[in-house]
């Protein structure tokens, strides 16, 4: 009986300390989970704060390009008027009446609208 005993024990002894490794396993497995949670959590995070701060930096690219072309247009209307006036305070060579009339009027509304733009 005794040896029946031990051998019974050195099985049950066997099967027990294969459970505790199966468990210390699966709690390891778990904790492996969370930390791999913790690093998807972060690494999203980032990823967004770069991606909004890519398409902020893209905005405020878009804003100045339209600012400048605006400036660009009214600078031109603004030249336009100015060469204008120039050839009309010049006594206007070689330019008949009602050419005079129409570059006249232009420059007015270019200096209107330039210069209520600007």
């Amino acid at each position: 009986m005794p040896l029946v005993t031990a051998g019974v024990g050195a099985y049950f002894g066997s099967y027990l300390k294969t459970r505790g490794e199966n468990r210390a396993m699966h709690k390891d497995i778990d904790v492996l989970k969370e930390k791999i949670e913790v690093v998807t959590t972060t690494t999203e995070q980032i990823k967004t704060e770069i991606s909004d701060a890519a398409w902020n930096r893209q905005w405020r690219l878009n804003l100045k390009r339209e600012v400048l072309f605006d400036v660009m247009k009214k600078i031109s209307r603004v030249d336009e008027a100015l060469a204008s006036l120039k050839w009309y305070a010049s006594g206007w060579p070689n330019v008949s009446r009602g050419d005079r009339r129409s570059l006249l009027w232009r420059s007015k509304c270019c200096v209107e609208t330039g210069a209520s733009g600007i």
